[in-house]
């Protein structure tokens, strides 16, 4: 959530420069719109319209830091205006969430405008929107001070365990009432991300709420943020950003992000992900196999690329998938495990020996609690393997009883060839290495491997770091993986190259 005001009027020469100075941003104030220099120095508010008891009617406002009655515990997020962070209010020992506004980047000529946004924002009263408590300002930062929310944030919750199609349908019912009363006040929310979806509590019903909104283009100049390119509707890309929805395509990201566990159009540039959205988005991807049917069609409702003809909030809300998530399937995963076991493929030597090594020295017993429980209930002997009459009995969940469909199965999966699958190949066939969580283990198994601190790894780094692969194997990785034929790997490269085919 952004924050912009009136102008000082001009009374001296070094006034007339007020465009250029951040000092000149500051809040209406409560009585009247200050017309001389001295006035506008009095404690910032709101200009509160009507004589209705809104909400908006109760936020304190001041002037002065936040050191004044804060204790700043740590940094939460770095935002697009500036910092957000985690405070103690010492005048009531609660606990609040800041969001800083650097006034350097409020476009002054838009000030006015900006302050109807300001007004709007603030005034919003929704169960699922967090709530401003207090507004702030020094020389030089806005402060909004928010209610702080102790569930984490959905971001959170996706690198910590798989999310069912049930919780995420009550997840969708929740942000996409908050997407109805936004746009019903004609407000474009602009900033829909996991980080900004924020739960209650650590518990599965808890409530979630969005929070840290945005304030039109235009208004605060800043560019477009690399970090954010995933979310950005396509109209958005080309500049339009005044439509309502682009904010039901960031959505259809989120949950995109939820099931899969990465976006579904990813690059390292504007153009490199346009390209990809104009490719076509696709739902028959083996990697939705085993959700509904109602979902595949609600997500390309919601990521359809023309703005024109995308699902609006209010049609969304009446989808068969949010109106009977009841009927949705809560199983335990093993149909999931199942299906990315029986795609596996080891193609290449060095693929799945780094990634056999990372799941050796990376991964840790929570990660690993869900393939356990799978891992033994295949494993109906007890002898710590996988046969091949154990996998026969298993796939027959996914209907698959053709003894050559399961014996190619099991020689893809089956990496040291003894004939059985042993827990680690388990694990590597079975990970989804595309989500936030496994492509953070290959991020920090790359800065293991590079000794020397430059973000790129050598020949000798990896030959070192991954004991037992012959040098002609090293030879043909660097071969494959090194795109730009630099004679070095970097990250992106690593991950590609990794990440192929899975």
């Amino acid at each position: 959530m952004g924050c912009c005001a009136s102008r000082e009027e001009p009374n001296s020469k070094q006034n007339s420069q007020k465009n250029t100075k951040k000092s000149s941003i500051k809040l209406k104030s409560r009585n009247s719109t200050q017309t001389n220099a001295s006035a506008s120095q009095s404690n910032p508010s709101l200009e509160k319209k009507g004589t209705g008891l809104t909400r908006a009617k109760f936020i304190k406002t001041s002037s002065g830091t936040i050191r004044k009655n804060f204790t700043v515990i740590k940094k939460l997020q770095a935002g697009i205006y500036g910092d957000v962070k985690l405070a103690v209010d010492n005048r009531n020992n609660l606990q609040r969430e800041i969001k800083e506004i650097n006034k350097s980047l409020i476009n002054p000529e838009m000030e006015e405008k900006g302050w109807e946004e300001v007004y709007k924002l603030v005034e919003l009263d929704h169960p699922n929107i967090g709530k401003v408590v207090e507004i702030r300002q020094s020389s030089d930062k806005i402060y909004f001070i928010f209610e702080y929310l102790k569930g984490g944030n959905l971001f959170d919750r996706i690198l910590q365990n798989r999310i069912s199609e049930y919780h995420a349908s009550c997840y969708m019912r929740d942000i996409l009432t908050c997407m109805q009363y936004f746009h019903s006040k004609g407000i474009i929310n602009r900033n829909i991300r996991p980080e900004n979806i924020v739960f209650e509590s650590t518990e599965d019903d808890s409530v979630l709420k969005l929070m840290n909104f945005e304030l039109s283009p235009g208004i605060c100049q800043v560019p477009i943020q690399t970090d954010f390119l995933d979310y950005l509707a396509p109209e958005v890309r080309k500049g339009d950003h005044n439509q309502t929805a682009s904010d039901i395509w960031s959505l259809g990201v989120v949950l995109y992000i939820i099931m899969i566990g990465r976006p579904p159009f990813t690059g390292l540039s504007i153009n490199e992900i346009t390209r990809r959205i104009n490719e076509n988005f696709l739902l028959t991807s083996e990697l939705f196999s085993l959700y509904s049917e109602e979902i595949k069609d609600l997500l390309s409702k919601m990521l359809n690329i023309n703005y024109k003809n995308r699902i609006t909030a209010v049609e969304a809300l009446n989808h068969p998938w949010i109106v009977n998530r009841e009927n949705l399937n809560k199983s335990s995963g093993n149909e999931e495990v199942l299906t990315r076991i029986a795609r596996f493929q080891a193609k290449s030597i060095i693929k799945t020996s780094i990634l056999t090594f990372i799941i050796s020295q990376f991964t840790d017993i929570a990660g690993e609690k869900e393939y356990i429980k799978i891992f033994k209930s295949l494993d109906t002997n007890d002898d710590g393997v996988i046969n091949k009459a154990e996998l026969i009995e298993g796939c027959k969940i996914l209907a698959l009883e053709d003894i050559a469909e399961v014996e190619e199965i099991l020689k893809n999966c089956d990496i040291d060839q003894s004939g059985c699958i042993e827990y680690s190949e388990f694990i590597v066939a079975a990970t989804n290495w595309n989500t936030a969580a496994q492509i953070r283990k290959l991020r920090n198994a790359f800065e293991v491997y590079d000794t020397s601190g430059d973000g790129k790894l050598s020949f000798n780094e990896l030959k070192e770091a991954v004991p037992g692969i012959e040098h002609s194997e090293w030879s043909k990785f660097f071969e494959e993986a090194d795109v730009n034929k630099d004679g070095m790997i970097s990250f992106d490269e690593f991950r590609k190259f990794l990440l192929k085919d899975n």
